[in-house]
């Protein structure tokens, strides 16, 4: 898609590279958690949606139907994704004009197949618990307050971790991006010109960022969340960059035909921001490797309490009470009617 919009194989191995190294997708796969398949299973679902606005057909609609449906066996927000390429489909065929009853069919279809899978599921969820979910604490989080940590959490993947710790790599960060955003008034023109010939990439892309991240910004006033971090809002974040990196490679494809030195402004902010999320990746590596991460840091592994029960085990009949369920789990392979849950969420 990069090479599609900027043109050029090298800029679009530039784009390659600043994904290899973007820090947010790098922080999921540190944890054994469904966050880095779900992030897999979206880049292929764009991927095949993207193919089947190239040549609309019934078979690559199926397989874009069967992505989403594992999609949401991984992760129930996989439903959002649901919502999300319904729009994109209704606005992509209502663009190419297609007959009413075409497109509803067709949309029908991929809801069908999406949501068979997760149907089955949740029917065997109310079965055994009356719930289609499971059940779901009232919400911790206030609006203000899940805006606050999606913002921070932004800002963070811009910034990234070794510029947000770092005043003065921040300042010029911001700079230079603030230098951008004036460029782009300069060049608007010839960016709309671009954007309007091929525009269903880029819609995708920013749909399902936006939609997404909107989406866990409503679920965590609604429900109870852990923190909108890095972890819960990774779904969006190659997409978020898929699309600021097509816009800005647009936008210095336009300045390298009129301004020679306006082009490296830009060269100067993606080298940068390459260079500051690639130190973030090798400091976090170096990190881990030292201290560990979860309950694989040396905090836990010197747990005092995993020691005394190491050393002298309690009867099997006897329930262990603690905060820590997963950590002793983790530890001791202690099932849940040996390490009940007791406390509310995120108690303490």
């Amino acid at each position: 898609m990069i090479k599609l919009y900027s043109g050029s194989a090298k800029l679009a191995a530039t784009g390659a590279i600043a994904t290899a190294v973007y820090f947010p997708v790098f922080n999921v796969a540190l944890w054994a958690l469904s966050e880095l398949l779900f992030i897999f299973l979206s880049l292929c679902l764009l991927v095949a949606i993207s193919f089947y606005t190239q040549r609309p057909s019934l078979r690559r609609l199926i397989i874009a139907a069967l992505i989403t449906a594992l999609l949401c066996l991984t992760r129930y927000t996989g439903t959002a994704v649901v919502g999300i390429v319904v729009l994109f489909l209704a606005i992509f065929h209502w663009r190419r004009r297609d007959a009413l009853p075409r497109t509803a069919l067709s949309v029908a279809l991929y809801v069908a197949l999406a949501l068979l899978p997760l149907g089955l599921w949740v029917a065997r969820n109310f079965a055994l618990t009356g719930t289609l979910f499971g059940f779901r604490p009232p919400a911790l989080a206030t609006l203000e307050l899940s805006l606050a940590q999606t913002v921070g959490t932004l800002a963070g993947w811009l910034l990234t971790l070794y510029g947000y710790q770092n005043v003065l790599l921040a300042a010029i960060l911001i700079l230079l991006l603030t230098a951008i955003a004036a460029l782009a008034r300069t060049y608007w023109r010839a960016f709309r010109r671009k954007l309007a010939a091929q525009p269903e990439g880029l819609l995708l892309v920013l749909l399902f960022s936006a939609l997404y991240i909107a989406f866990m910004v409503v679920s965590s006033v609604a429900t109870a969340f852990d923190p909108l971090d890095t972890r819960l809002l990774s779904p969006s974040a190659v997409p978020l960059l898929i699309f600021i990196l097509c816009c800005g490679f647009v936008l210095f494809k336009a300045s390298t035909q009129r301004r020679k030195r306006s082009a490296l402004i830009f060269l100067g902010v993606a080298a940068l921001w390459i260079a500051l999320n690639a130190l973030s990746v090798v400091r976090e590596t170096e990190l881990v490797r030292i201290a560990g991460i979860g309950f694989s840091s040396k905090e836990w592994r010197r747990s005092a309490l995993v020691s005394h029960l190491k050393d002298k085990p309690l009867p099997e009949d006897i329930p262990i009470h603690t905060n820590r369920q997963l950590l002793l789990r983790y530890f001791l392979g202690l099932d849940s009617l040996r390490v009940p849950i007791r406390t509310y969420y995120n108690s303490s």
